[in-house]
């Protein structure tokens, strides 16, 4: 069940244990997907992508960077209405190339729009235990009042094959702000790896915080130019002063910042055990022009994964209280990891968690097993 063209690939370890756990694991979500007990019950009907197979199956295809462009010539079907789509392959490790499934970046015309008016999405594969994890995070995340990019899980064929269990996730643009009653502006997201890794540097020196060339926009404010990032440079060389010890740039540099929300966010990272919103990716930002100030979004969590416990058993080691853990443990992000010390970012976790509390603790409700995993590891302060 996994690639079967991989042969070609001479720096992948076939063999690796966390490739060949994950490849397995893919495979029985793959071909068990209608008979575990996930807790929750798909709203949409099935939906049916029809295309190529090149594109749709490891099996099919050697992926090459060709591959990760955009091909027209699929359709996707849902509720008996048909969207002509454009497919791109996502994940180009060795860990998503053993997979048998591909992960799907999907988009549409503007006239043709797909679910909640989305042009842009992802269909992924279950490739990891985190994934699921992560629908509990996504709704924690709403819980704390943090933007996030619309999800779902949802049961997917490709040409005519056994559905299957897939995640839906909107892409980070002007739609998630609309949704969130946000106005429309710029978007900036950290991208120092993949296509965008650059190896003449030092990997100590591969840190977005540098420089704002590192971020790349999602989103516009269109009342200026596309290519300005004014905000965001202004923002870095605050932060860079207060680093070489200029106190006087920390307030200026503090004012920049949704205090509330940034604490929100950290707090939402501890409950997640999550250290993956680093200093190379998925750091994202939203810069709101009437307040002047950044907010940070949701992207690619990967819950209870790895540096803090096993996620397949959402497992979080104890800790002693919220406040501690603010203050000790890295969350391999200078910018959060500055935050979390200041005192008046650890009084705002504080009250948020006593406000927050019993609405986080109520999740349970949906998810049978977080009750124990919170009330476990996440004594009150």
């Amino acid at each position: 069940t996994t690639n079967k063209n991989i042969s070609f690939l001479a720096e992948l370890d076939k063999f690796d244990k966390p490739n060949f756990e994950m490849a397995i694991y893919s495979a029985a979500v793959t071909k068990f997907s209608e008979f575990l007990n996930w807790n929750w019950k798909p709203n949409e009907s099935i939906i049916k992508i029809h295309g190529s197979g090149d594109l749709l199956f490891n099996e099919d295809t050697r992926l090459k960077e060709g591959n990760f462009s955009w091909s027209s010539g699929y359709s996707m079907n849902i509720e008996d209405k048909n969207y002509k789509v454009k497919l791109k392959n996502k994940g180009e490790t060795s860990f998503h190339q053993i997979q048998y499934d591909r992960s799907f970046a999907v988009k549409t015309k503007k006239k043709n729009l797909v679910f909640n008016k989305h042009r842009r999405f992802d269909i992924d594969k279950i490739s990891h235990p985190a994934m699921v994890s992560d629908q509990i995070g996504y709704d924690l995340a709403l819980t704390l009042g943090l933007l996030i990019p619309e999800h779902k899980l949802v049961l997917s064929s490709t040409n005519d094959r056994q559905a299957q269990l897939r995640q839906f996730v909107a892409s980070i643009d002007e739609q998630i702000l609309r949704h969130s009653n946000r106005m429309p502006a710029d978007i900036y997201e950290l991208k120092m790896t993949s296509k965008r890794l650059d190896t003449s540097i030092a990997a100590k020196f591969r840190n977005g915080f540098y420089s704002p060339n590192s971020w790349v926009k999602s989103s516009y404010n269109n009342h200026f130019e596309r290519d300005s990032n004014d905000p965001l440079r202004k923002l870095l060389l605050l932060f860079s002063q207060i680093k070489s010890g200029d106190d006087k740039a920390k307030n200026k540099f503090l004012s920049m910042i949704n205090i509330k929300k940034f604490s929100s966010f950290i707090l939402y990272n501890h409950i997640i055990q999550s250290a993956h919103q680093d200093n190379k990716h998925n750091t994202i930002m939203y810069y709101d022009p009437w307040r002047q100030k950044f907010e940070p979004i949701v992207s690619d969590q990967m819950a209870w994964h790895r540096i803090f416990g096993e996620s397949r058993f959402q497992y979080i080691p104890k800790t002693v209280s919220i406040m501690e853990y603010s203050t000790t443990v890295s969350l391999n992000n200078e910018l959060l990891n500055y935050l979390k010390n200041l005192p008046m970012v650890q009084k705002q976790i504080q009250l948020l968690w006593n406000e927050r509390r019993d609405s986080i603790y109520k999740i349970r409700e949906k998810y049978p097993y977080y009750q124990k995993f919170i009330e476990d590891n996440l004594p009150p302060i």
